[in-house]
């Protein structure tokens, strides 16, 4: 959880009464798609309990996320 409450840290209380009014709470079973490469990102997540995976193909998992976690973004290069 350490992640997202640095991040968190750098909001005014404006910013945070903005989150909690406009935020909600979600349980996902497993297997749910959270976000789909090439779409557009319109939620940020904050993983408080369990894990994601995050696979760019059904052969292709690179990496996983947990409590604390920030999602909804990836930064790429542009060329």
């Amino acid at each position: 959880m350490r992640k997202a409450l640095c991040i968190l840290a750098d909001l005014d209380d404006r910013d945070l009464l903005w989150l909690v009014e406009h935020g909600n709470y979600h349980r996902f079973p497993a297997g749910t798609r959270l976000i789909e490469a090439g779409s557009r990102v319109d939620n940020l997540y904050i993983v408080i309990d369990g894990e994601l995976d995050v696979i760019l193909s059904p052969a292709k998992k690179i990496g996983e996320m947990g409590p604390g976690d920030i999602i909804g973004e990836i930064s790429r290069t542009l060329a």
